[in-house]
């Protein structure tokens, strides 16, 4: 007895040392977040806000030549100014202990919101992702708790998925919906930005993480966009092995 009071009494500890761990983690990552956005990132926009001023100061007043080389200078701090806010995003919280993923999914999407100016539309259909009962068609009742890890999986493909419309789409609107089905989990982001050629799919424009995540979770990936068409990503996903419950001893 007092040896298993002494293994549990160390189990204990360890649970707790790994709690305030992570804690100290997400408390610094925020705090870099923090001082990215307020210094940084505050100081490339005003930077280029400034640099486009000058500019066109200087050709309206006849000096053309030091006006177009302003003008050159303006994307290089606008592309400065996105991949900081792409680090900010980067460094965005995931599950809380609890594992919500819907909490997590609607603070992604309220953060992406806030640091890209592009609007956000999140919808989550028949899954059961804070511990509620919720029934899907043909599965009237049926309990649907994902495991930690592929909850972490999924919210990771949905950032990452953001990141590139930040980073390249030009898009003002995406769409996040994510739906469980008999057959799975379908996850779909859709922009409706500038798009892309579809023959440069393959490896390109910071796919290839997203498909990596897919695969692990054993489902498929595909992107469907053409030039001036904006971009969908779709993730489809088998059914995932139920969260294990934990019963007292």
């Amino acid at each position: 007895v007092e040896a298993e009071r002494a293994r549990a009494s160390e189990n204990l500890e360890l649970v707790t040392a790994s709690q305030e761990e992570r804690l100290r983690a997400a408390e610094q990552r925020f705090r870099i977040r923090r001082e990215i956005h307020d210094g940084l990132a505050q100081s490339l926009y005003g930077l280029s806000l400034n640099i486009e001023s000058i500019a066109a100061q200087a050709e309206s007043s006849g000096a053309v030549e030091v006006g177009e080389r302003l003008a050159k200078l303006i994307p290089v701090a606008r592309n400065a100014l996105l991949e900081t806010r792409h680090y900010m995003l980067d460094l965005s919280p995931m599950l809380s202990e609890q594992g919500d993923v819907r909490s997590a999914l609607e603070n992604l999407a309220a953060e992406f919101q806030n640091i890209s100016d592009i609007e956000v539309d999140l919808n989550i259909t028949n899954l059961n992702i804070d511990g509620e009962q919720v029934a899907g068609p043909g599965d009237a009742g049926e309990q649907i708790s994902l495991q930690p890890e592929v909850a972490t999986q999924i919210c990771r493909i949905i950032q990452e998925a953001l990141a590139n419309v930040l980073r390249h789409s030009g898009a003002s609107k995406v769409t996040v919906n994510m739906e469980h089905r008999p057959t799975g989990i379908t996850v779909s982001i859709e922009d409706n930005g500038k798009g892309f050629d579809s023959a440069n799919v393959s490896g390109g424009f910071g796919l290839g993480h997203i498909a990596s995540r897919a695969e692990e979770l054993g489902g498929k990936f595909e992107v469907i966009t053409s030039d001036g068409a904006g971009t969908r990503i779709l993730i489809e996903l088998p059914p995932q092995p139920p969260q294990k419950e934990v019963t007292a001893k």
